[in-house]
């Protein structure tokens, strides 16, 4: 495949992440927050890093029938996004493993529509009538020199028990930033005897800490 490279988000820029809302499992108290500790602190944009819908009905795993509706969860989805639209005046929505499971879906079971646009989750979620630029599944971003990712991209080996800020550090020996994992951390290395300093985040979701797949978690 062709690598995508970073988007680059130029400032001075004051930007709310946000990560994990998996709509409609969302916390709107959470969310609702979120806006305004943003207009509080002057951001000028609003930067959507991945899972903000879960695509339930879409998903490999066994399903409640009771909550198979695709299309509930786009229109609350794009119900979120209009909010935060009125808020904050520049918005990217990066899509992360659980946006990617619709084209999974549609490229396993319904493989005639693969290239039509109507079809596409950026498209159905009307990211360009809301005014969000999109950032594909596996692209990420860079906010001046912060690199911001899902978490996804690392297949598999994103993992530690303890600080998953330090496992984006032992991944990538850089800064950077990554949500996924749904547990706020902080990591800083001292990287010469001069003193200079990287710093390493990853940061807690926005949805329920208590879904019926997971009542017991370390989510934050």
């Amino acid at each position: 495949d062709t690598f995508t490279r970073p988007l680059q988000i130029k400032g001075p820029l004051k930007v709310l992440v946000l990560s994990d809302a998996h709509v409609p499992y969302h916390d709107e108290t959470v969310l609702e927050k979120a806006i305004r500790h943003g207009v509080d602190a002057k951001c000028e944009a609003v930067y959507m890093n991945g899972d903000m819908i879960d695509c339930y009905a879409l998903s490999r795993w066994q399903k409640d029938p009771r909550e198979r509706d695709f299309k509930r969860e786009c229109d609350t989805t794009r119900e979120v996004l209009g909010e935060f639209a009125r808020h904050f005046e520049r918005r990217w929505y990066k899509f992360g493993n659980h946006e990617s499971r619709h084209e999974i879906y549609v490229n396993e079971n319904a493989p005639e529509l693969v290239g039509f646009k109507e079809c596409e989750l950026r498209n159905i979620l009307k990211l360009d009538e809301l005014g969000y630029a999109y950032i594909e599944d596996k692209q990420w971003a860079e906010l001046g020199r912060l690199p911001i990712l899902h978490g996804h991209e690392f297949g598999k080996g994103l993992t530690a028990p303890v600080n998953p800020a330090r496992g984006l550090w032992n991944r990538t020996f850089s800064t950077g930033m990554v949500g996924h994992l749904h547990r706020s951390s902080s990591n800083t290395q001292k990287m010469s005897i001069e003193g200079n300093v990287i710093a390493c985040w990853s940061l807690g979701c926005t949805c329920n800490l208590r879904p019926k797949y997971a009542v017991v978690n370390q989510w934050t």
